[in-house]
């Protein structure tokens, strides 16, 4: 992988592809003035792949149940296997954390690619990091390309973050600067802190778009403001940079912000 080397007012370039924690199960997307646990039950019991889903969703948080891990993948499975893509993705969580069933990467996999291949844009950019990191099987940039470009082709923010990523440092994809900042504009402009820096990092060096140190400091703001501290030591040290200095010193960034010291040999 790449070194860039970086004068002493840029932080870092970063921010890597692998999974940084394990994939979290997806709750219920209906308000709980939904039907009683009795209800929900009987519906269940009578093969609601929904009813299904949403029980084990109750039982893997102890919402109106005792929370019991293994009672919710029963649930899970049973939807999961009537196809309910988001059912079959926090079964593949399940089998991947250990949770509720023995940990089997083999089997999350599965249930992983079977939720993605119905178009779960929750899923597809967990899957992309599969194969990005060789997860139980063979690392593969272009199946992880494939994955995080139908999702953030759905407006998912992480999986545009990844893509603009693949991009940037050429893996999977030829590497294009432009597409890599149109990628990580859309993930910036939801909102997701690693792209905005990104974006700030591509108008640094000039690459895809032209320099402009002023677009620099107000995306690297932006991420600032969400609390990242390699963004606020970026401002900080931006503050030695006449065109950035106006908005960069308008913060007033933690002590733990301004004593950090990222290397200057940041891999990408």
């Amino acid at each position: 992988m790449k070194a860039r080397f970086l004068g002493p007012c840029v932080a870092l370039v970063l921010l890597a592809g692998a999974v940084g924690a394990p994939a979290q199960p997806a709750q219920s997307t209906d308000s709980k003035s939904s039907p009683s646990i009795a209800a929900l039950r009987k519906q269940a019991a009578s093969g609601d792949a929904k009813a299904q889903f949403e029980l084990g969703v109750d039982y893997d948080n102890g919402q109106g149940v005792p929370k019991n891990h293994a009672e919710a993948t029963r649930w899970f499975r049973k939807a999961a296997e009537q196809g309910n893509a988001t059912a079959q993705y926090n079964l593949g969580v399940a089998y991947e954390a250990g949770v509720g069933v023995p940990r089997d990467y083999a089997e999350a996999v599965k249930w992983f690619h079977k939720a993605a291949e119905q178009g779960d844009a929750f899923n597809e950019p967990y899957l992309g990091l599969v194969y990005h990191n060789g997860v139980d099987v063979s690392k593969d940039e272009v199946a992880a390309v494939k994955w995080w470009r139908k999702a953030a082709e759905q407006g998912n923010a992480p999986a545009q973050y990844h893509l603009g990523l693949a991009y940037s440092i050429g893996e999977g994809v030829p590497q294009d600067y432009a597409e890599a900042a149109r990628w990580y504009r859309k993930a910036a402009e939801q909102g997701h802190a690693a792209a905005q820096y990104n974006l700030a990092l591509q108008y640094h060096f000039g690459e895809g778009v032209p320099q402009d140190y002023i677009q620099e400091a107000a995306w690297i703001r932006k991420a600032a403001e969400q609390g990242k501290d390699y963004a606020q030591w970026r401002l900080v040290a931006c503050r030695r940079v006449t065109i950035t200095r106006p908005l960069a010193s308008k913060l007033s960034w933690p002590v733990a912000a301004k004593s950090y010291s990222p290397s200057n040999s940041i891999p990408i």
